[in-house]
């Protein structure tokens, strides 16, 4: 498993800078999720797990709903909570209150999250479980499940198996993500007794750090 201090590693190489929310790849993350979503979610409890920067539930706060944030790395953490839940133009929309109930979480993994079960309308995993060893992707998904209440859904996203990815130099230095990502699909991994797929979505996302865009399959995936 990943741990506090790779990840915060892995943002200082990046020298990782917040996306501003109208970059094409935010846009486009932004657009697929909110297809998924109701257009009324004012209100909805979400979870954004594994939220980097924040800038997904940024958007959804913007909605009304409430969302909490859970991270790994430290240092995204502090950005959330520079930019979100202290943001003077977040709070001149919303109000201090509002603001305010958006929770921060730094957490290694779901099982770490201080939260009753079925806390959660939707659960959003964008990118997040292919970083996962693959012996820990069912327990993930199973805590998710516990999270939810019933009939109500998770947006999970998997970078495709013929994505282009692995095979550029960006990659090089980045060996434990090579040892964990696999060719298997997300389905593999979902109890059919707990979940039913509803709904899939292929986009092509282009990032400034990727030569070329990388194929991304969403899943609308519900609650039994």
């Amino acid at each position: 498993m990943y741990t506090k201090e790779f990840w915060d590693n892995v943002y200082e190489k990046q020298n990782w800078k917040p996306p501003r929310t109208e970059a094409e790849h935010q846009k486009n993350i932004i657009s697929v999720v909110k297809k998924f979503l109701p257009e009324d979610i004012e209100w909805k409890r979400i979870l954004d797990y594994w939220c980097g920067e924040g800038t997904l539930g940024e958007e959804l706060l913007k909605d009304w709903a409430n969302v909490d944030f859970a991270e790994i790395s430290s240092k995204m953490v502090e950005m959330i909570r520079q930019r979100v839940v202290y943001s003077n133009e977040l709070s001149s929309v919303l109000g201090d209150d509002k603001l305010w109930k958006a929770k921060v979480f730094n957490v290694d993994s779901p099982k770490d999250l201080p939260v009753e079960n079925e806390t959660y309308d939707y659960v959003i995993a964008w990118t997040v479980l292919h970083h996962i060893n693959p012996k820990y992707r069912k327990e993930f998904l199973d805590r998710f499940w516990e999270f939810l209440k019933k009939d109500w859904e998770m947006i999970i996203s998997w970078w495709d198996k013929t994505d282009e990815i692995l095979k550029q130099d960006w990659f090089k230095w980045h060996v434990t993500w090579k040892s964990s990502y696999t060719i298997n699909t997300l389905p593999e991994y979902v109890d059919k007794d707990k979940f039913e797929i509803e709904e899939t979505w292929v986009s092509s996302e282009k990032l400034d750090i990727f030569d070329k865009p990388r194929v991304v399959r969403y899943y609308l995936i519900k609650k039994k």
